[in-house]
């Protein structure tokens, strides 16, 4: 894979493999894209935990049966897709 950065970037990579710190480029951007993974996680997991706070505050209302069957699919669909994400990682 061959990456392009602007100036300024390739500027900051070259320091920060002066310094020591990263013997590649590669390691830089394999270290900056693990990063953004565990910040996209955190992100993921506050949003979450404000969806399930809204809902907790949410009153309660009466659901047909109709109602519930579509709810139970959506809840359904998104376990299936923290699974796929899950076994991505």
């Amino acid at each position: 894979m061959n990456v392009s950065l602007p100036k300024q970037l390739n500027r900051y990579v070259a320091e920060k493999i002066a310094g020591g710190r990263y013997g590649s480029a590669s390691e830089i951007i394999g270290e900056a894209l693990r990063q953004m993974e565990e910040r996209e996680q955190r992100d993921e997991t506050v949003s979450l935990q404000s969806k399930i706070s809204r809902g907790l505050r949410t009153p309660l209302r009466r659901v047909t049966a109709s109602g519930w069957r579509s709810k139970w699919k959506q809840g359904l669909a998104l376990a299936q897709k923290i699974r796929e994400q899950r076994r991505a990682a």
